[in-house]
């Protein structure tokens, strides 16, 4: 016989500590996992965790907003869309921000190189930029407080705050896991957080100095070689629009002289 509905649970907190839990905390040793693949030049589980990192930031943010998006699954620009269309204000991203979340949308979820990955040597600023633009956004207190709904006045005051917060990124803190892992000087994931970071450390950076910037491309397997698209499909999940992609790229080689 299963049990009724526990009348005395706070559904509101209980969702609010699913995303923290499920989505935040995640998040954030996500982007140090990805920070640890950037500098260890691991370029694919890079682009992954870079995706997973952003992916969960995100959903953080729908789920305290109450924005149903069951169906966005890795989605991040379908993810963005909805912040942009439901959230009771505007997210201030820069432009940058906002094509690097495109960039990593495209590249991030071949897991098994379906499709080929070119990197500039500038994408780990790039998401460390991305990060703390996006995650400012992940506090309960900018949906509700203790005794409901956040008022729109005080949702104001806190909108100044963050965006003021940008002059000085390192002194800006939600509480959450990147901030005890900076501030634990013993912690085996600081030295991985603050290297090279402009966004997260101790103290105030404002530009780095010899910093690496390696470049990498590789090619999918399925670029070099198209014709075999439809024969690995029988044998492995080969995402839709990569198996389009590479029929109409064999349409194309086989006109080209």
């Amino acid at each position: 016989m299963s049990a009724g509905p526990n009348k005395t649970l706070d559904l509101d907190l209980e969702l609010d500590r699913f995303a923290n839990r499920s989505f935040l905390e995640i998040a954030d040793h996500d982007y140090v996992s990805a920070r640890l693949s950037s500098r260890s030049r691991l370029p694919s589980q890079f682009l992954w965790q870079a995706q997973q990192a952003l992916e969960k930031y995100f959903k953080f943010i729908l789920l305290v907003h109450r924005i149903k998006a069951p169906k966005i699954l890795h989605d991040l620009e379908r993810a963005l869309d909805l912040l942009d269309q439901q959230l009771p204000f505007a997210l201030d991203l820069s432009n940058d921000t906002r094509d690097f979340v495109k960039f990593v949308n495209g590249v991030g979820r071949w897991r098994y190189l379906e499709g080929s990955i070119v990197l500039k040597g500038l994408e780990l600023h790039q998401l460390d930029r991305a990060v703390w633009e996006i995650r400012r956004y992940c506090q309960r207190r900018l949906a509700r407080t203790q005794s409901g709904p956040t008022a729109a006045g005080d949702r104001d005051l806190c909108m100044a705050e963050l965006i003021a917060a940008a002059s000085n990124r390192q002194a800006f803190s939600i509480n959450g896991e990147l901030e005890s892992i900076v501030s634990d000087h013993k912690h085996p994931a600081r030295k991985a957080l603050v290297w090279q970071n402009l966004c997260y450390g101790k103290r105030r950076r404002e530009r780095l100095f010899n910093v690496p910037t390696p470049m990498f491309i590789k090619n999918a397997p399925l670029w070099l070689t198209p014709d075999i698209v439809d024969e690995v499909s029988q044998y492995v999940h080969i995402p839709a629009d990569a198996k389009k992609a590479y029929r109409e790229l064999i349409a194309v080689r086989a006109k080209a002289p």
